[in-house]
């Protein structure tokens, strides 16, 4: 009985699989218009024409792109503002500390001289 059903199932799966595929081949050989004829009636709607583009259309995508490019202008010029600051922020640090440096191999060229005129003195 399994056996029966299993049988009938594959039937009609095979069945199945056999009308779908020619539906497929049918709509692959049929012609443009046909096809959209077809999605049209699938649709109930007409085929849509293609529309004519007002030339507000047009300026008002200019003007969008022009804002967009604008404000990623003003972006890039915001990081590169952001980037000279901080180099020149960083060589301002280097500067500090090549000063504090100085200052200490000074103090220490001063401390060792000191310690060469006592032991000079002390001889």
């Amino acid at each position: 009985m399994e056996r029966n059903e299993k049988a009938d199932t594959l039937s009609k799966k095979n069945q199945s699989e056999k009308a779908s595929a020619e539906e497929v081949r049918r709509q692959a050989m049929e012609r443009l218009g046909k096809t959209q004829k077809r999605k049209a009636e699938s649709d109930k709607e007409k085929p849509s024409k293609s529309k004519k583009r007002r030339s507000s259309d047009a300026v008002e995508y200019l003007k969008d792109k022009f804002e967009v490019e604008s404000k990623l202008r003003n972006e890039e010029m915001e990081l590169k503002k952001n980037e000279q600051q901080m180099l020149i922020d960083q060589h301002s640090q280097m500067n500090k500390q090549q000063l504090e440096m100085m200052k200490m191999m000074q103090q220490q060229n001063q401390s060792m001289m000191a310690l060469l005129e006592k032991a000079t003195f002390t001889k």
